[in-house]
C-alpha cells in the first residue's frame, strides 16, 4: 500500500483511490479538472500531478481567478503591446507558463469572455491577446481547480459547457475528510512536521476517537487550526470546547457506518471526561440528560465502564 504520493499522504481506500488516478494523470499532458470541497488540498493536489509530470522543470504559474475578476483575463492573456491604453502590457501568465503548467485556482469565477479563449486554448493550442488580431500557438497544459459544482453553474448559464467538457475528461475529486478517517494518525504526524503545527502530540486511543467524532467541514484547513489550537491551549481546553462537540445535525453529515461510528466515538468521550455523570455530560453537551440515555442505549454503552471505582473503608484504611 502507498502511504504517500508526494507532499499527499494518507491509507484510507478513498486516498488510495486518489494517489492511483494522480499517478495515471500526471503522465498525460491532457487538461485536469480538481474538484473538492473547501480546504481538502486541491491546491496541494495540483502541485503534486505538476511534480510527477514531465513537465516538472518547467515554468508553474497559478492564477486565482477569484482574486481580482475584472482583470484575471488581461492578467491570463495579456494584451497587444500595440494597445496603450490597458493597464499593462505583455503575454500574461500563459506567456510565463509557456512549455510548463498554467494553474487556474477557483475557474468557476473566470469571466465567459475568458472561458470562450481558454476553450480555444485546450482545443487547439493557439491563443489571442486582448487586443490583437492574430493567434499564437502557445505550448502549456492547464489544471483548474474548484470548490464549486460547475455542471449546476453549466445549467445557470454562469459558466460554458464546452469549457466544463474540455475539462472534465481528466477530473479528479478530492475526497474529504469525513470520508478518509483512517488517514487521522498519518495527517497529524505530517502536521506535527511543520514549523506551524505542535511538535509532539500523544496519538493514543482517545485522541485519534476525538478527532474521528468531529464533522470537519474545514477539512485539512481545519484539522490545521485545531492542532495549532491544541499546541496553544493544550488538548483537553480544546476537547472541552463546545464548538467541538458533534453539531445537531451530525446525522446529515455522516452516513452510514461513518455516522454510528462518530456518535459512538463522541458519546464515549464524552461519558470518560466526565467519569460516566450523564447529567454532567449532557450539560457540557448542551443536551438533555434522557437524550444522552437514549443514545448510551442505542449504542449499548456500560456506563460503569467510566465510574471512578469508589475505596472501600476497611478497618486498616479507617485506622489510617
Amino acid at each position: 500500500m502507498r502511504f504517500r504520493f508526494g507532499a499527499l499522504v494518507g491509507c484510507a481506500p478513498a486516498t488510495q483511490r486518489l494517489f492511483e488516478q494522480l499517478a495515471r494523470i500526471a503522465a498525460t499532458q491532457s487538461a485536469v479538472l480538481v474538484e473538492g470541497e473547501t480546504g481538502t488540498g486541491k491546491r496541494l493536489v495540483a502541485q503534486e500531478i505538476v511534480r510527477h509530470s514531465g513537465r516538472a522543470a518547467q515554468p508553474v504559474v497559478m492564477l486565482d481567478c477569484d482574486d481580482t475578476p475584472s482583470e484575471v483575463e488581461l492578467a491570463l492573456f495579456g494584451n497587444d503591446p500595440g494597445v496603450s491604453d490597458q493597464p499593462s502590457e505583455g503575454g500574461g501568465a500563459l506567456a510565463v507558463a509557456r512549455g510548463g503548467t498554467l494553474v487556474l485556482k477557483e475557474v468557476a469565477a473566470l469571466p465567459l469572455t475568458a472561458q470562450a479563449r481558454l476553450v480555444r486554448l485546450i482545443e487547439t493550442g493557439f491563443v489571442q491577446r486582448i487586443g490583437a488580431q492574430r493567434t499564437r500557438r502557445i505550448d502549456v497544459r492547464v489544471i483548474a481547480i474548484t470548490r464549486e459544482d460547475l455542471a449546476k453553474r453549466c445549467e445557470q448559464r454562469l459558466f460554458r459547457s464546452d469549457l466544463y467538457f474540455c475539462l472534465r475528461a481528466l477530473r479528479v475529486r478530492v475526497p474529504p475528510l469525513r470520508e478518509r478517517f483512517e488517514d487521522l494518525p498519518l495527517l497529524v504526524e505530517a502536521l506535527a512536521a511543520e514549523e506551524r503545527c505542535p511538535s509532539t502530540l500523544h496519538l493514543d486511543e482517545d485522541f485519534v476517537e476525538w478527532l474521528r467524532c468531529r464533522a470537519w467541514t474545514g477539512n485539512m484547513r481545519e484539522l490545521r487550526n485545531v492542532l495549532e489550537r491544541v499546541r496553544a491551549l493544550g488538548l483537553a481546553t480544546v476537547m472541552a470546547e463546545p464548538d467541538h462537540s458533534p453539531p445537531a445535525n451530525v446525522t446529515a453529515l455522516f452516513a452510514g457506518a461513518h455516522m454510528a461510528h462518530a456518535e459512538h466515538a463522541w458519546v464515549v468521550q464524552l461519558l470518560r471526561r466526565h467519569h460516566g455523570n450523564v447529567a454532567q455530560a449532557a450539560s457540557a453537551a448542551r443536551r438533555s440528560s434522557s437524550w444522552l440515555r437514549r443514545r448510551i442505549r442505542h449504542h449499548n454503552i456500560d456506563l460503569s465502564e467510566f465510574r471512578a471505582p469508589v475505596a472501600s473503608l476497611t478497618a486498616d484504611t479507617v485506622a489510617g
